[in-house]
């Protein structure tokens, strides 16, 4: 057993949830047509590169004709961005913050998304301080679920993998840490807590259902 001396933490869904507010958008445009967003269908097409063509794809599927992609898009974008002005950081993610800051252990963002999409939340919310580094999807080839990104977060941190959990809050970082031989935390949000999770290393229901500390005291012997 390994001692832990780092944290690495996703982004959009983890620290404040980013992705229930792009669902709430699109399905506010899913019901402006009277056609139900379902999360069948929310988790087969949600995180594609191409996901808002898909979405509109589908809509166009079930309303019988083509339709507007661009002005759709351009209304989900809008509503999204006002819908998570009003969100603000997921229950008890900042005392993790603080407590891993005060054990003096080393906190680096490992994103999917560009990093000039999470660095005015990263601001807004005022934690870029507890952060090493911050990496995203364009520093590597090839993003979650792949470990390329977590492999990099790693090698930067200056640890092995055996040092580090990852924070998670859905079965793509899941596979990336899986592959990447690292321990995953996964902490589901309003939306993912409703896709199937495979068999993470620990599923925390909220950062608020133990501190870390006790996280770190409860995990210490599972951790090689």
């Amino acid at each position: 057993m390994k001692t832990i001396k780092g944290l690495i933490f996703d982004f959009d869904g983890l620290i404040i949830d980013t992705e229930y507010a792009k669902y709430l958008s699109w399905q506010e445009i899913f019901q402006s047509f009277q056609v139900d967003l379902s999360f069948e269908v929310i988790e087969s097409i949600f995180w594609h590169a191409d996901g808002s063509n898909s979405l509109i794809s589908h809509l166009e599927d079930k309303v019988g004709r083509k339709l507007d992609a661009q002005v759709i898009i351009q209304r989900a974008l809008q509503r999204f961005h006002e819908i998570l002005s009003q969100f603000e950081m997921r229950a008890g993610v900042y005392d993790y913050l603080v407590q891993a800051d005060q054990m003096g252990l080393k906190m680096v963002l490992a994103s999917n998304a560009k990093h000039a999409q999470i660095q005015p939340l990263i601001d807004r919310l005022q934690i870029g301080h507890f952060f090493r580094s911050i990496l995203t999807s364009e520093d590597v080839c090839n993003p979650k679920p792949d470990p390329e990104l977590l492999n990099l977060t790693v090698q930067r941190m200056a640890l092995e993998t055996g040092e580090v959990i990852a924070f998670d809050d859905s079965n793509i970082g899941l596979k990336a840490a899986r592959s990447a031989g690292i321990f995953c935390v996964v902490v589901p949000n309003q939306l993912t807590i409703h896709f199937y999770i495979d068999h993470p290393d620990l599923l925390l229901p909220s950062f608020t259902e133990k501190t870390l500390y006790s996280l770190l005291e409860d995990t210490k012997h599972s951790i090689l």
